[in-house]
């Protein structure tokens, strides 16, 4: 915001204060409703928004939303994917391995019961849903729809939870295999939290957002 760039931030339904039940499928709703929002005469008129450069940022499970969200709407031209999960192969990994299970199931546990964070229907419903919409999320089968959009992938060569290799490299090289002309990858010497790095990180999506595509 202190360079110029209107900045909207929400919290999926049913986490943090946010009212309603956390799903994968809410969740997509939610970045659809935020562009909805901000694409609104009142909004437009309020804040002198231009319709038309309009970018969508998201971390982690925020940065699959984010490429995902950005295909509801063909005027929405940039996503920046900050080491984004791409849910699909999360499914493939928790099917093939039970400690990857076992972890997401601890997650999804400490979200709900210690922080209070996540209101849905509990662990196991999450998992199920999950496993049974995981072609959805597929970030991949999405590259050649992707492909038509500017997108900065930004990933943590330390970083052990969405790995370089699983999540970001997969889905870079199905964009190039569709011809995609206007992706850009920046790799930090981070991990997942960017905690290191975090100015760098900020300056380099600023300029990207603002530079002319």
């Amino acid at each position: 915001m202190k360079e110029g760039i209107h900045a909207l931030a929400f919290n999926y339904r049913g986490s943090w204060r946010s009212e309603g039940l956390y799903t994968l499928r809410n969740s997509l709703r939610d970045v659809r409703s935020a562009i909805e929002y901000l694409k609104s005469p009142s909004m437009v008129e309020r804040f002198s928004i231009d319709v038309t450069n309009i970018a969508i940022a998201g971390y982690s499970f925020g940065g699959g939303m984010a490429l995902l969200g950005s295909l509801y709407d063909s005027s929405v031209r940039k996503v920046v994917d900050v080491a984004g999960m791409d849910l699909c192969e999360l499914a493939r990994q928790v099917k093939k391995d039970d400690r990857v299970r076992e972890a997401l199931e601890k997650t999804l546990e400490e979200g709900m019961s210690t922080t209070g964070m996540i209101r849905s229907h509990g662990v196991k419903g999450g998992i199920e849903e999950l496993l049974e919409t995981m072609d959805e999320y597929d970030l991949v089968k999405h590259a050649e729809e992707l492909a038509e959009k500017n997108l900065l992938l930004i990933a943590g060569w330390q970083d052990n939870q969405v790995t370089l290799e699983a999540n970001i490299l997969p889905l870079y090289r199905a964009l190039q295999k569709c011809g995609a002309k206007n992706v850009e990858i920046e790799v930090f010497n981070s991990h997942h939290q960017f905690t290191n790095v975090r100015d760098a990180l900020a300056s380099r999506i600023i300029s990207w957002i603002k530079k002319k595509q």
